[in-house]
């Protein structure tokens, strides 16, 4: 039996439906309720732009086919001072 997700079973009513029902209530909730505070937003937000950093350098990644930004942790967070001689 051939995999087909979820979504595609659907018919284009219920799909449509649903959408209209989401725009509805985040309209809904936009209007009732107080915005959010600072921290609030950051910790809401925090995982998208995690995810997002994550896609550009695996993009990146593929582009340069892995080598040309190879680091540890270590090495990203190590601070070098430089003297000059």
């Amino acid at each position: 039996m051939k995999y087909r997700p979820i979504w595609a079973m659907l018919s284009r009513r219920a799909v449509l439906a649903a959408v209209v029902v989401a725009a509805i209530a985040a309209i809904a909730v936009h209007f009732a309720l107080p915005p959010l505070s600072t921290p609030v937003r950051r910790v809401l937000v925090s995982p998208f732009v995690i995810v997002a950093a994550g896609l550009y350098w695996s993009l990146i990644a593929g582009l340069t086919s892995g080598h040309a930004f190879e680091t540890t942790p270590q090495q990203a967070f190590t601070i070098r001072i430089q003297r000059r001689s």
